[in-house]
């Protein structure tokens, strides 16, 4: 295999291996929000330099409490060269699934996602709007729950009738998700973005009792690439999401450090903060193209007596294919006439 070959096939490998075997599992809850763009917002797909981009993430926790939660993404997207186009185009192909608990409740995600967009060069602005559609499938073990039926005066019982499903159950529901992207880019060494998407914006009907309406779910994100001097890029970002009376709130960056002529490109390390009371340090670098970050959250509040801060461990990567470089100025010596 030729040498240039070699990373991608890699990669791909790792995620198949890890995804495709279990493809089963909550809804995602990933602290890498910024190597998760297609589970965000449908708006980014396309939205990167090169031709096609790859995402693979994986995350564990509440393992010190209980049964751990897994959650395992891989997500792909294409940027197609179109020059007498006006428009630039983007399509993407995500799948999500997750294993929460004692009972096992899977849930399986496949999308697809297209979005168009428009370059404003009068404004330096790129807009993007992009819509997703997939399917959802939820089951559970129902014969692994233990149900107040069961309890007694001398305990747990679990051979009592439970009252309840028994067995495996499962239900699925179809799923529509609509998203905008701004990047504004000043000048070579700042860029700004913002996002917004909407997930669930049929409300489906979700459940394995009696189904009822699934409420919409608000993404809004947004940050800056400052890059300082010629080896230093600082990223700082936040990211807001609810879902009727719940919400989430992260806020920090990641300070990268570029490396010259060396197979390990880029040396990164980050801080982010949850609103609800966990501290995230993370950590990364870049090896011949592959982009990952990995990062632990430390619950300081809320159930930090149970978790004994311990929360998430969570891993990302990422890879572009056909990522554009600059070109160098060849210089020819020749006699002046």
């Amino acid at each position: 295999m030729k040498k240039e070959g070699f990373i991608p096939a890699l990669f791909l490998g790792l995620l198949l291996s890890s995804i495709l075997p279990s493809l089963q599992a909550q809804d995602m809850h990933f602290g890498h929000f910024f190597n998760t763009p297609l589970i965000i917002n449908p708006a980014r797909s396309g939205q990167f330099d090169g031709e096609w981009r790859l995402h693979a993430n994986y995350r564990d926790q509440w393992r010190s409490i209980t049964v751990p939660y897994s959650s395992y993404a891989f997500s792909g997207d294409y940027r197609p060269k179109l020059r007498a186009f006006p428009l630039q185009l983007g399509a993407g192909l995500y799948l999500l699934n997750d294993r929460a608990g004692d009972g096992k409740l899977n849930t399986q995600k496949i999308y697809f996602s297209a979005a168009v967009a428009k370059y404003l060069e009068a404004l330096r602005l790129n807009l993007s709007f992009g819509a997703g559609y997939g399917n959802v499938q939820q089951r559970a073990d129902f014969s692994k729950y233990r149900f107040d039926r069961q309890w007694t005066n001398r305990g747990f019982d679990p051979q009592l009738a439970t009252g309840e499903k028994s067995g495996e159950e499962q239900y699925s529901y179809r799923d529509l998700s609509l998203g905008l992207y701004a990047r504004y880019r000043p000048g070579t060494a700042l860029e700004w973005h913002l996002s917004y998407a909407v997930a669930h914006s049929l409300a489906p009907r979700y459940g394995f009792y009696n189904q009822s309406r699934l409420g919409r779910r608000h993404y809004l994100d947004g940050g800056a690439a400052i890059r300082f001097r010629k080896e230093w890029l600082a990223e700082p970002a936040f990211f807001f999401s609810w879902q009727r009376a719940a919400s989430e709130f992260l806020i920090g960056g990641n300070l990268h450090y570029y490396l010259q002529n060396n197979p390990v490109e880029r040396l990164s390390a980050g801080i982010w903060w949850r609103a609800s009371g966990d501290a995230i340090p993370a950590v990364g670098l870049s090896f011949r193209g592959v982009e990952s970050m990995l990062s632990y959250d430390f619950n300081l509040y809320d159930i930090r007596q149970a978790s004994k801060t311990l929360g998430g461990f969570e891993l990302s990567m990422k890879y572009i294919i056909g990522r554009q470089t600059p070109v160098r100025q060849i210089v020819i010596p020749c006699i002046r006439i």
